[in-house]
């Protein structure tokens, strides 16, 4: 439901199991992996459901929240609803429109994100969050076992994980270990690119 990849409804289980598939298709087990957002999400689910795949993972700001549990579908379709919505608006909307969108809301990105950002949004499927919910985190933190690092922004910034959902993660499983970025919010990356490359290769490295 991202790029050229495939659509259909699916489960975060779903895309777990799809990015086995990659690593398990290129012979590259085990491995190192890293996701943003869901795709960290997504990551943990990698390790959780086939740790055999993995030896390192990374996790920048997933959507875990301080009161874990599965949403409710009413919940969830109006997420979903609000997405297409704007995917909709979007699709409405020139390149140059995007752009000057995309720069208004996030001044302190480089330009160079930009045009893989554009691109992104023309390339995400209306029913990318079709199947999805927001589930309980801890199930899947229970179960990795290897080295995992969070990376999380400021909160008062958009960063998504809050610094109490951090501590409990720390707590409930050895495996893990925190960064903060200051002066970054959800998009840590983009936002802070020397500070956050400096956490990853210090901890791939």
């Amino acid at each position: 439901n991202h790029g050229q990849s495939g659509r259909g409804i699916c489960s975060s289980d779903d895309l777990a199991d799809d990015l086995a598939a990659v690593i398990s298709g290129l012979s590259a087990a085990p491995t190192f992996a890293l996701g943003h957002s869901m795709g960290a999400g997504t990551v943990a689910g990698l390790a959780a459901r086939h740790p055999a795949l993995v030896t390192k993972i990374a996790l920048e700001d997933p959507p875990w929240t301080e009161n874990p549990g599965i949403e409710d579908d009413a919940t969830a379709e109006k997420r979903r609803e609000g997405f297409r919505k704007f995917l909709e608006s979007v699709s409405d909307m020139s390149d140059e429109a995007i752009l000057a969108m995309g720069k208004k809301q996030h001044p302190d990105w480089s330009d160079d994100e930009f045009p893989a950002w554009v691109q992104s949004n023309r390339q995400v499927g209306s029913d990318a969050l079709a199947g999805m919910k927001y589930r309980d985190w801890r199930d899947n933190v229970a179960k990795i076992q290897c080295d995992t690092l969070v990376i999380h922004g400021d909160e008062d910034r958009g960063g998504m994980l809050k610094e109490a959902v951090v501590d409990r993660l720390i707590q409930d499983n050895d495996c893990f270990s925190a960064q903060h970025i200051p002066g970054a919010g959800h998009n840590i990356r983009r936002e802070q690119f020397e500070l956050y490359m400096k956490a990853v290769q210090s901890f791939f490295g």
